[in-house]
């Protein structure tokens, strides 16, 4: 792994901006330059920290891991309930962002332990980056 950063925030409004603009700007840090991979992670960010902060979640952690070969997030948050996909007419403004976030991952797992679940997506470089393209102690 080439660079694992955590960060929290509080369940408002603003979390998904920020969390978005966190893993973005983290995930870019390492790898120096802006990358497709990078703009699908910065959307599924904003759509799993959305769905914690609607559950109610009055906190919401992000984790991203920077592999040579994929980038790995994942959102843990203390809302009831799973998230779950929802099957939505197309004139429905909202209810499609774990079928986004399935669409643009290679992975997505979602984990539940004492009170917290975990959603955890993971995205791949293809073709995988090469050490020289990697800034592995730059911090954001």
């Amino acid at each position: 792994m080439c660079r694992h950063d955590t960060e929290s925030f509080s369940g408002d409004s603003a979390a998904p901006r920020l969390a978005r603009a966190y893993v973005t700007r983290t995930a870019t840090a390492v790898i120096g330059a802006p990358h497709a991979v990078i703009a699908n992670l910065g959307l599924v960010c904003s759509e799993l920290v959305t769905n914690a902060v609607q559950a109610g979640s009055p906190e919401v952690t992000v984790d991203l891991d920077v592999h040579h070969s994929r980038v790995e997030i994942a959102v843990t948050d203390a809302a009831p309930g799973m998230p779950q996909a929802l099957d939505v007419e197309p004139s429905e403004a909202h209810g499609r962002g774990l079928r986004v976030v399935a669409a643009l991952s290679q992975r997505l797992v979602v984990q539940a332990s004492e009170g917290r679940k975990t959603v955890s997506a993971q995205l791949v470089f293809d073709p995988p980056l090469t050490e020289a393209d990697f800034r592995c102690d730059t911090s954001a």
